[in-house]
């Protein structure tokens, strides 16, 4: 009876060394502020919304209509959905799509709406 608790025991063990393992993948860098030196450039991108596939995501540029780059950090714990253009948890979006779904998420990022005019 021992070893067979033994045995259990141990697969407790490895099965909390496999969800940990597993969370950790997970997670995004968790960065307070902006890091150094980032390579980001809007040269030969249409205006938009950036996710930082370099930085895991957790960073995102603006390249505006008129040639401005502006750059962002998600909060703690939380990555750039490059479709929705929001930050988000990293289990709701795979920051390696973020490339091809630039185009998609940036159709109509600076269309500006108007409202009805009056009859």
């Amino acid at each position: 009876m021992l070893k067979m608790s033994g045995y259990f025991f141990l697969f407790l063990v490895g099965l909390f060394v496999v969800f940990i393992t597993a969370d950790e993948d997970e997670k995004p860098p968790n960065l307070t502020k902006l890091p150094p030196n980032l390579s980001f450039s809007c040269d030969g991108k249409k205006p938009g919304f950036y996710a930082d596939q370099q930085i895991e995501c957790q960073v995102y540029h603006i390249c505006s209509p008129n040639n401005e780059h502006s750059t962002f950090l998600c909060g703690p714990g939380t990555i750039f959905h490059q479709k929705n253009l929001v930050c988000d948890l990293p289990t709701n979006y795979d920051c390696a799509d973020a490339s091809k779904d630039a185009d998609e998420g940036n159709a109509h990022a600076f269309e500006s709406k108007s409202s009805p005019s009056p009859a």
